[in-house]
């Protein structure tokens, strides 16, 4: 997938303890309905709140030669220069990754920066594939986490094979 001006977003779908209450979803006839050439919204159950968690200009807490902000490499500006543009020994912008394969995990006892602070326990997981030579990564965002402690890890470099 090369979309040129593709912004990646994680949605996350909040219930907000309405499934725990026993209340069942509203049924949704076409959540992700299909237009050639055009980008479609999704729709959700009325009882569901879609949130922003992480775009490709949020930066990680542990950059790396590879990436330094989610969804973008760190071979070129995250977005190009007005009038600037691309040839074949010159880019204009960091190259997009593929933030895909998500897991979600709910792990007890985690730590970070700030020993008074409670990191929560749900975390996404993400591959990140497309990368520059070859190579992807893997995120951990930690989706209990306020603003200032809301992190976006890095977790590990990999080469990716065929």
């Amino acid at each position: 997938m090369h979309l040129k001006y593709l912004k990646f977003v994680v949605p996350v779908f909040l219930a907000g303890g309405v499934l725990a209450a026993g209340v069942h979803l509203t049924h949704v006839p076409a959540a992700n309905p299909k237009m050639v050439g055009f980008p479609v919204p999704n729709v959700l159950s009325r009882e569901l709140t879609a949130a922003l968690v992480a775009q490709g200009s949020t930066k990680l807490e542990n950059p790396s030669t590879l990436t330094g902000f989610y969804g973008y490499d760190n071979d070129g500006p995250l977005a190009p220069a007005p009038g600037d543009l691309p040839s074949s020994v010159h880019k204009v912008e960091a190259t997009k990754t593929e933030p895909d394969k998500n897991t979600y995990l709910i792990l007890d006892g985690q730590k970070g920066a700030d020993p008074n602070y409670n990191y929560g326990k749900h975390f996404l997981f993400q591959g990140h594939e497309n990368g520059t030579s070859g190579q992807g990564y893997i995120t951990r965002i930690n989706l209990d986490a306020d603003g200032p402690h809301r992190s976006f890890s890095s977790v590990q470099d990999f080469p990716m094979h065929d």
